[in-house]
């Protein structure tokens, strides 16, 4: 699947290495290209040396005896890679799950079934929509930051003025005096001759 020349590149990883290969294949076929993963650590080590490829991951919640590996694999991704919009993939969903993973950073939580191909390319459409706005949002934030930072230095330099003008003000009612109209000269206020 591309858009503007970009390929989105999903990471499936899955130590149910049918699943795995069956989604890699159907996802491929949707235009998608995929890399796939059957353990942990082979996922962390191609997360630290291609993470900044990778846009879309596709996360079994349980791998080998650990029932938080997906989880961890999303606080991970969460804390070090946060373009990645991660999907967690399960067969033992449950909703205090669900809820866990989203907090962890999980962008939705699907669970396996006989035939879950619909349901996931649904949600990778989604997670695509999701990953084009965070790297459109990316894009514009060192913009939005250095439009901040003009904004707090002119609102500084108003201040300055400000200061400096109730300073000027306060020096010219203490030369003239309080009270005193700039109109009216030492001797009085001036007036006309009587013209009898």
């Amino acid at each position: 699947m591309t858009n503007a020349g970009h390929t989105v590149r999903i990471l499936i990883i899955d130590d149910e290495r049918a699943f795995a290969d069956s989604q890699s294949r159907y996802l491929t076929d949707q235009g998608y290209e995929t890399t796939v993963k059957y353990a942990v650590e082979s996922a962390r080590g191609y997360l630290k040396s291609s993470g900044a490829e990778v846009n879309i991951a596709l996360v079994d919640m349980y791998m080998g005896r650990d029932k938080e590996a997906g989880l961890k694999l999303v606080r991970l991704m969460a804390k070090h890679y946060p373009w990645i919009v991660s999907i967690i993939v399960t067969g033992h969903a449950d909703l205090e799950n669900a809820s866990t993973c989203m907090q962890a950073g999980a962008f939705s939580y699907i669970q396996k079934g006989p035939s879950p191909q619909a349901l996931i390319t649904e949600t990778v459409k989604k997670a695509v929509e999701k990953f084009r706005l965070r790297s459109r949002l990316a894009t514009i934030r060192p913009s939005v930051i250095e439009i901040r930072k003009v904004a707090e230095e002119v609102l500084q330099k108003v201040h300055d003025i400000e200061e400096m003008l109730l300073r000027i003000t306060d020096e010219v009612e203490v030369e003239s005096g309080p009270g005193e109209d700039a109109s009216e000269s030492d001797g009085g206020p001036v007036r006309q001759a009587d013209s009898q």
